[in-house]
């Protein structure tokens, strides 16, 4: 794999994970219906968690692309 030192590959790379994630979360909501209700509580808890860490995961995303173009755009100018 080609090392870029741009740092908008990082973004390219996190967005193309986030689109992982929405996809998996997506799957799995659509197949918590399916499930026994005895399992379906704890089906929506871990979907839930998924969420959480799929929210997290954008977040830092957010903060660590924009910190890295302040960077970018710093190292550019010297």
């Amino acid at each position: 794999m080609v090392t870029q030192s741009n740092p908008h590959f990082f973004t390219i790379w996190a967005k193309e994970r986030l689109d992982e994630m929405d996809a998996a979360v997506t799957s799995l909501e659509g197949k918590v219906a399916e499930v026994q209700a005895d399992v379906r509580d704890k089906a929506e808890k871990i979907l839930a968690e998924l969420r959480k860490q799929r929210d997290d995961f954008r977040d830092t995303m957010k903060k660590q692309s924009e910190a890295n173009e302040a960077a970018w755009i710093q190292a550019k100018a010297n």
